[in-house]
């Protein structure tokens, strides 16, 4: 776990972005309100407590319908920073729209980032 924690250090601390990926995973949490599930990062309970501290953004990418016209709909990669009871994500910088459809074009998508955090 030092030795995980030392090298990653040295990721965050060199001068290049870094962007981690992980599938997701349903937990079952006790909340004020009773039991809820919340979709949370497939990290280990030590990778958590490193990683997670560290990060500025935590991203969830998923599927969502969108009403093209009147009678066409069409499913669409989405991507949202908007922490919920039921989604670990959030935008530590707040520079990040809560949420927004990927394009394609992974340039499109880069340029959202780029455009977010020159504001």
């Amino acid at each position: 776990s030092k030795a995980f924690e030392k090298e990653l250090n040295k990721l965050f601390m060199s001068p290049y972005g870094l962007i981690m990926t992980s599938h997701t995973k349903t937990s079952e949490l006790t909340s004020r309100t009773g039991k809820i599930t919340k979709t949370v990062p497939t990290l280990s309970n030590q990778a958590r407590r490193i990683i997670i501290p560290k990060v500025s953004l935590i991203g969830y990418m998923g599927m969502k319908t969108v009403k093209i016209d009147k009678n066409t709909y069409v499913e669409k990669r989405y991507l949202s920073f908007e922490p919920s009871e039921t989604l670990e994500a959030g935008d530590r910088d707040g520079k990040m729209p809560e949420q927004f459809i990927v394009p394609k074009d992974p340039l499109k998508t880069y340029k959202i980032f780029a455009d977010a955090y020159a504001k």
